[in-house]
């Protein structure tokens, strides 16, 4: 985890500089609280899921396998959830919420596999 708070932090920056550069230079008026809602929901769910990877991948590789895969599900569940919820209960806004959590979901499920492929690629 020490390792992984400095690069996870520099990415969310990242991320959110770019958040906040669409909003205010590229598209303004379409970067709002919920945007920014989306943005923070993904950094803890990324930060809590890694944290539970790490927690595993100290026992046997099994259970590596076993949490890897259960809380990749759950955390798909839990995604899909919240935008049935959001569309149900916000038809007018439904699209552009879609839209800004479909591409969180890539960008930051992107950096937690790249993190993974490499940390048990090489074996650290």
């Amino acid at each position: 985890m020490k390792n992984y708070l400095p690069t996870f932090s520099l990415f969310a920056a990242i991320v959110a500089a770019l958040l906040w550069l669409m909003g205010s230079l590229f598209v303004p008026g379409q970067v709002n609280s919920i945007s920014w809602g989306i943005y923070f929901y993904f950094v803890i769910t990324t930060i809590a899921f890694h944290y539970g990877l790490l927690r595993s991948a100290e026992g046997k590789p099994q259970a590596f396998i076993r949490y890897y895969i259960g809380s990749t599900t759950m955390k798909l569940m839990l995604h899909l959830g919240i935008l049935v919820l959001y569309v149900l209960f916000n038809k007018a806004d439904a699209m552009r919420f879609i839209f800004t959590f479909m591409i969180f979901y890539f960008v930051f499920t992107g950096f937690e596999v790249s993190l993974v492929w490499k940390k048990f690629r090489s074996g650290k």
